[in-house]
C-alpha cells in the first residue's frame, strides 16, 4: 500500500501503470485513507476514515467518506479523521447509519439525482430501463449483501424475456452497464468496498445479439420512389417535413426530432448543435443547403412562435415528435421492409462515396458530415478547420443530387 507524509506527495501522487486504483495510507494521521481512482477525467481521490469495530469478532473494516481531495484540504480530512477517533474513544457511535440496510432501489436514486444535472438527451432511456428492467429484479436488494450471481442472475432473466419475445439483447446489455455504473456510484460513496459487477464481462457471461446494419435504401430507382412517397405523404405536416429534411441532412433520428429553432443561423446557413444533443458529446456545426433552408423557412412561417421545436408533436407544440414517428411514417408508406429513419444515414453515406468523381470531394468531408469524428484527442483538438467550406459543397450536391434523382 502507498503511504504520504505531506500534502505535495498526495497532490502529485499517480497510480502504478498496472493499477486502476489503490487505498493510500496518511502515516501520519490513524485510520486515513485516500481511495485513488483512474476515471476518464484523470485520478480521483477521495478522503476515508476506516476503521474495525473492537467489539465485532469479524474484525469488518468500516469506512466514512470525508470529501474528495483537492475540494476538502489534507489538513481538513485530519482534523475531521482526528475528531472521529476522538468519538469513538469516549464509546460513540460515529456511524449510526451502518447497520442500516441501502436497497438498490435507494442507491439508484441517488445516482439518477447525480446524473440529471448533466442534461444528457438519453437520460430518460436510462431511467426507463431502470425501472422497467432494473427495479423488478434488484429493488429491494441490499447492495451490500448482493453478489456477482445476483447480478448476473439479474441480466439472465431480462434475456429470457428478451429471447420469448424475439427481441435482440441490445436492452439487456444497456442495462448491465447502467447497473454497472450504478454500483460504481456505491463504491465511490463508500456504502461498499467494491463492485461485484466489476468482475463481470458481458461477452463472456451473457448472449450476444447479432450484428445487423440498419436498412436502407441505395438503389437509385427505389430512392426515386421514396423521394416521391415523402413529398405524397397525407399524414401530419411535422412528420413529413421531417421525413424531407432528414434524408437531406442525414442527421440522426433524435437531432432531427429535437431540432430547436435557437440552434438554427439562418445569416449563416448553419445550423450549430451543443454538445449535448450530439452522441459524440461534442458540438456539431452542420451547413445547409438551399433546400434545406426553404424547408426550415416553411416551417418557420407555418409555426410562428408557437413552438421551439422545428418539428413539433401533433398531441402538443411544447414537445417534439415522438421517437417511433418517422419509422412508423416510412412503414405507412409501405417502405418498411427496405427502410429505417437511421439507414437514411447510410443511403447518403453510400451514394455520396460512389460518386466521390462528381462532386470531387474527399471522403474525410463525408465522414464530418456524418459526424462521424476523428477519435484521436490530439489529433481533434489541433483539427480547427472542420472544412466548412467543403461540407456546404458537399451538403449542396447532395440536395441538388436527391432533387434530379426524384425528377
Amino acid at each position: 500500500m502507498a503511504v504520504f507524509t505531506k500534502e505535495i506527495e498526495l497532490k502529485h501522487y499517480k497510480l502504478p501503470n498496472d493499477k486502476n486504483r489503490e487505498w493510500i495510507k496518511d502515516i501520519s494521521t490513524p485510520y486515513l485513507y485516500v481511495y485513488a481512482n483512474q476515471t476518464k477525467k484523470g485520478v480521483t481521490k477521495t478522503f476515508y476514515y476506516r476503521y474495525a469495530d473492537n467489539g465485532d469478532p469479524r474484525r469488518k473494516t468500516n469506512q466514512i467518506s470525508i470529501g474528495k481531495y483537492p475540494s476538502i484540504s489534507l489538513a481538513e480530512a485530519r482534523t475531521k479523521a482526528n475528531e472521529l477517533t476522538t468519538m469513538r474513544e469516549r464509546g460513540e457511535d460515529i456511524n449510526p447509519e451502518k447497520n442500516q440496510a441501502i436497497t438498490f432501489k435507494d442507491l439508484a436514486e441517488q445516482w439518477i439525482k447525480k446524473e440529471q444535472s448533466k442534461e444528457l438527451t438519453s437520460f430518460d432511456k436510462q431511467i426507463g430501463r431502470i425501472n422497467n428492467h432494473l427495479y423488478p429484479l434488484l429493488k429491494d436488494k441490499n447492495i451490500k449483501t448482493l453478489t456477482r450471481l445476483d447480478l448476473s442472475n439479474a441480466i439472465e432473466k431480462i434475456q429470457d424475456k428478451e429471447a420469448k419475445r424475439g427481441l435482440s439483447h441490445d436492452t439487456s446489455k444497456r442495462a448491465f452497464y447502467l447497473m454497472r455504473k450504478i454500483m460504481d456510484y456505491a463504491v465511490s460513496k463508500g456504502y461498499i468496498d467494491n463492485n461485484p459487477a466489476r468482475n463481470i464481462i458481458f461477452a463472456d457471461t451473457f448472449k450476444l445479439s447479432k450484428t445487423n446494419n440498419f436498412k436502407a435504401i441505395t438503389d437509385t430507382d427505389k430512392l426515386k420512389e421514396l423521394l416521391k412517397a415523402f413529398d405524397d405523404y397525407q399524414g401530419s405536416n411535422s412528420t413529413k417535413q421531417a421525413l424531407i429534411f432528414g434524408i437531406h441532412t442525414f442527421l440522426r433520428s433524435a437531432n432531427v426530432r429535437r431540432l430547436k429553432w435557437q440552434y438554427v443561423d439562418f445569416d449563416k446557413d448553419l445550423i450549430i448543435f451543443p454538445a449535448k444533443e450530439m452522441k459524440l458529446r461534442n458540438e456539431f456545426i452542420m451547413p445547409i443547403s438551399k433546400q434545406v433552408k426553404k424547408i426550415l423557412h416553411t416551417q418557420k412561417e407555418l409555426l410562428g412562435l408557437k413552438s421551439e421545436y422545428v418539428f413539433p408533436s401533433d398531441v402538443t407544440n411544447t414537445k417534439p415528435l415522438s421517437e417511433n414517428t418517422l419509422n412508423y411514417a416510412i412503414k405507412r408508406l409501405g417502405f418498411g421492409d427496405d427502410m429505417v429513419f437511421h439507414g437514411l444515414r447510410t443511403t447518403a453515406s453510400t451514394l455520396l462515396n460512389e460518386n466521390i468523381k462528381a462532386h470531387g470531394l474527399d471522403s474525410e468531408v463525408i465522414e464530418l458530415c456524418l459526424d462521424h469524428r476523428e477519435r484521436n484527442t490530439v489529433k481533434a483538438i489541433y483539427d480547427r478547420s472542420q472544412r466548412l467550406e467543403d461540407r456546404a459543397k458537399l451538403m449542396q450536391w447532395w440536395s441538388n443530387y436527391l432533387d434530379e434523382a426524384k425528377g
